[in-house]
């Protein structure tokens, strides 16, 4: 569960799996044991590590010289979301690769937040809000059960963190106000996000 990518690129005819991994690792890890082979020999797929704190970007072939790249970006956030994207862009102007666009009546196709065809940072902000908020409500949800084994990631530097009791009670309040903090804030970048596609429909009238 969770936000993420999953986006096309057809490459020039005869580019292998190999060649598309060797140029994501002078962007993202140029080291050796970072990339990951599965599968057979020679790998069908392979994984890159892109960020220390996000799950391996996941790159297979598929027919017609087609690079297929998957991430799942919600474990670290808008930000990471954008700037894979942009790597990824990179890539493709470098490697004389040219990415299927989305759909117009589609245009969360291979990027759930529509970042990849619109560039709407207020629909970016608001997918992944709307994420930590359902995420945040699901566990509140099992809380009520007797569930207590829990843990938090939670940063050092993080207000009030210190003497923070993990029990059920406390994860729960914490949640809790993760929730209401989502609220306004999604309102807020929602009302941006229609304002943002009115001005673009007025332009294209």
């Amino acid at each position: 569960m969770g936000l993420g990518l999953l986006l096309r690129a057809r490459c020039r005819p005869g580019t292998t799996l190999h060649e598309v991994v060797v140029g994501l690792q002078d962007r993202f890890a140029p080291k050796p044991d970072h990339v990951y082979g599965h599968d057979r020999e020679p790998p069908r797929a392979a994984s890159v590590v892109v960020h220390p704190g996000a799950e391996p970007l996941r790159v297979s072939m598929a027919p017609g010289d087609v690079a297929v790249f998957q991430a799942k970006t919600s474990t670290v956030g808008p930000g990471f979301h954008a700037w894979l994207v942009e790597q990824l862009e990179r890539w493709a102007t470098h490697a004389s690769a040219r990415f299927e666009p989305a759909p117009d009546d589609d245009p969360t196709r291979g990027d759930e937040t529509g970042w990849f065809a619109r560039r709407y940072r207020a629909a970016l902000e608001a997918a992944f809000l709307e994420w930590l908020q359902s995420m945040a409500k699901s566990v509140v949800e099992w809380l009520d059960g007797t569930n207590t084994n829990v843990k938090l990631c939670l940063p050092t530097e993080a207000p009030d963190v210190a003497g923070f009791d993990t029990n059920r009670v406390e994860v729960a309040a914490l949640l809790q106000a993760i929730v209401r903090h989502a609220e306004p804030h999604l309102d807020t970048q929602f009302a941006a996000l229609q304002h943002a596609s009115e001005f673009t429909d007025s332009r294209r009238r």
